[in-house]
């Protein structure tokens, strides 16, 4: 459980820098560091580290980054996005069991980044002025997100290719040394 806590404050800390350094608009960390979570970790536990993780960037990000005139605890998106993190993290944990092989990995991330496209803009048309309340205003608000979901999808599969190798290769070279030992 140590191992898997400093692993989870791990990804959180990658988590906040990738989302506090200049980047393409959601190329981050964010949906890589849930998926991983969810199938390597496999505890709430550690997905609380990591929404912790999304709301101390959050805090960074609003107030020392793009600072308003008052502080910002909560942004109004932000729970929005736990729901979708958790049900992103429940969706795999409940078939991690399948995902095993880099190929299946992928598709996680492929899909995970479909669900967050789907529900994280849906929240933006139903919570927000910007998009009228009809169909035109949710087809444009679809639209305007296609250029957003193409750097998370790239993002994520990205992050998640770096946190699974490096993870493959600890636990290659750990079982190697214990063989050897």
């Amino acid at each position: 459980m140590k191992h898997s806590l400093l692993l989870a404050l791990g990804l959180g800390i990658i988590l906040i820098i990738s989302r506090i350094v200049p980047h393409p608009p959601n190329f981050t960390a964010g949906l890589a560091s849930i998926i991983f979570a969810a199938l390597v970790l496999r505890k709430y536990l550690y997905w609380v580290v990591l929404i912790l993780a999304f709301w101390v960037s959050d805090l960074a990000i609003n107030n020392l980054i793009y600072p308003k005139t008052e502080f910002v605890w909560i942004t109004s998106g932000f729970m929005y996005l736990v729901l979708i993190y958790g049900l992103i993290f429940i969706v795999l944990k409940q078939l991690s069991s399948r995902i095993q092989e880099p190929l299946a990995i992928l598709f996680a991330a492929m899909g995970s980044s479909l669900i967050f496209f789907f529900m994280s803009n849906l929240a933006v048309w139903l919570s927000t002025s910007t998009y009228m309340k009809d169909w035109s205003g949710f087809v444009y608000c679809y639209i305007a997100a296609i250029p957003f979901f193409g750097n998370e999808i790239a993002g994520t599969i990205f992050y998640s290719s770096v946190f699974f190798t490096a993870y493959w290769l600890f636990e290659k070279n750990t079982k190697v040394s214990k063989i050897e030992a």
